[in-house]
């Protein structure tokens, strides 16, 4: 029966390609980037909306297999790691842009599917006539940002069962036929989100000035402690002690990348990172793949009436707003630490005011340095005697921020909230 519906499947696929005037292509290799091929043949064939490509491919799945027990001596059904064929259905969706729906052609026929905010924002500025310029998957000039954050924001509100299922009808046409027998439907759920927050800056040349002071600030200054508080843990400010109850490990790493250098800080799975986007755009971004590491206040399922507790967040559509709630949580808490980095000024320089002798009221008043000599070294020196500098240059960065940053844009990838 399996093997039935797998031969369905794969007919369904390639009946649609056909009735849709499309091509299916076989790729000979999971390597071959599908994005890639996608976008090629899109521009190829002018494609502005629907169906652009099937794409097959053979690729890792979960599927099952029947074993046997000497024990017993009975047959079983047990979920393994396989391989089948996979159809990719890539669209230019009215509502979604770019995007795509990925079929296994094996029992139990699981369902991707993945879009990007960005791709979605687009077509909402467009239908609202704003104006802005896009490379790639980044946003460099938008005409109104507070109107391109609303649309953003409207994302959240999106009837996901509703979108959903329209894209199942069309790709997986047997989907009903298979749910039939165990009265069930597709479960949908958010299997990894990332989460982007973006911050424009005018001229290219400041975030060349300040980034690579970001990235020397992020691997060298974040410790454990810093990241467990970005990704949402407590560990307590004055201490910096983590609970001893938690098992885990967290990894910080610096990757070089054709783009420039991204910092990315990880927490069982779950991350954080910053990267700089077409020279003028930065980006920290949130990706969680284990939802159940964060909470979220609700009642417990099945108890509707039940009082509403703090819980384990889950894949479900339904703590979607949640997910994207702590996400932006979390690229706040970092951009804020960012915000604590040095000029490119040395301290010993901006100190240099305070380490001269002044005279007030006909009274000389000493330098605060070790000696007569005023030099970068003993302003280190006096520096490190505890004047307590750290705050001023702190004060001096967040003003720059303060002056020359735009409001953070902030959009969804993967399923966005």
């Amino acid at each position: 029966m399996a093997e039935a519906i797998t031969n369905r499947v794969k007919a369904a696929a390639y009946a649609l390609a056909e009735r849709k005037g499309r091509p299916y292509r076989f790729l000979t290799s999971s390597q071959i980037s599908k994005e890639d091929v996608a976008r090629q043949i899109a521009a190829q064939d002018n494609i502005k909306q629907g169906l652009i490509v099937v794409l097959g491919c053979v690729e890792p799945c979960m599927s099952y297999v029947v074993r046997g027990n000497r024990e017993t001596r009975h047959i079983h059904m047990e979920l393994a790691q396989r391989k089948c064929t996979h159809f990719y259905y890539y669209y230019l969706h009215p509502v979604f842009g770019f995007m795509n729906v990925r079929v296994q052609s094996w029992f139990p026929f699981t369902i991707n599917i993945c879009l990007n905010g960005r791709e979605w924002l687009a077509r909402q500025l467009d239908a609202a006539k704003v104006a802005y310029r896009k490379k790639q998957n980044c946003f460099i000039w938008i005409e109104d940002l507070p109107k391109a954050q609303e649309r953003l924001d409207q994302q959240r509100q999106t009837d996901w069962p509703a979108l959903l299922n329209g894209l199942l009808d069309e790709c997986h046409p047997l989907h009903r036929q298979i749910c039939r027998p165990i009265r069930q439907e597709y479960y949908w759920s958010a299997s990894d989100t990332e989460y982007a927050t973006d911050v424009l800056f005018k001229d290219a040349r400041e975030l060349a000035q300040w980034y690579p002071q970001f990235v020397r600030h992020g691997i060298s200054s974040f410790g454990s402690p810093d990241v467990m508080r970005f990704l949402g843990r407590h560990v307590p400010t004055t201490s910096g002690r983590v609970n001893g109850h938690f098992k885990g490990e967290v990894i910080s790493d610096m990757k070089h990348r054709p783009e420039g250098i991204r910092v990315k800080h990880s927490i069982n799975g779950n991350s954080i990172k910053v990267y700089d986007k077409q020279e003028s755009v930065l980006r920290v971004e949130t990706t969680i793949t284990h939802a159940e590491q964060f909470r979220v206040r609700r009642h417990a399922e099945g108890a509707p009436n039940a009082p509403k507790k703090w819980r384990n967040l889950r894949r479900g559509l339904a703590d979607l707003p949640r997910r994207a709630e702590v996400s932006h949580a979390a690229n706040q808490r970092y951009l804020t630490a960012l915000a604590a980095v040095s000029g490119t000024t040395p301290l010993c320089k901006l100190a240099q005011k305070v380490c001269r002798p002044v005279v007030e009221a006909d009274i000389a008043i000493a330098p605060l340095t070790h000696g007569h000599q005023r030099t970068e070294n003993s302003s280190r020196q006096s520096i490190a005697a505890n004047l307590q500098l750290t705050a001023f240059a702190i004060a001096i960065c967040r003003s720059f921020f303060a002056q020359r940053v735009p409001t953070p844009l902030s959009s969804d990838e993967g399923l966005p909230p």
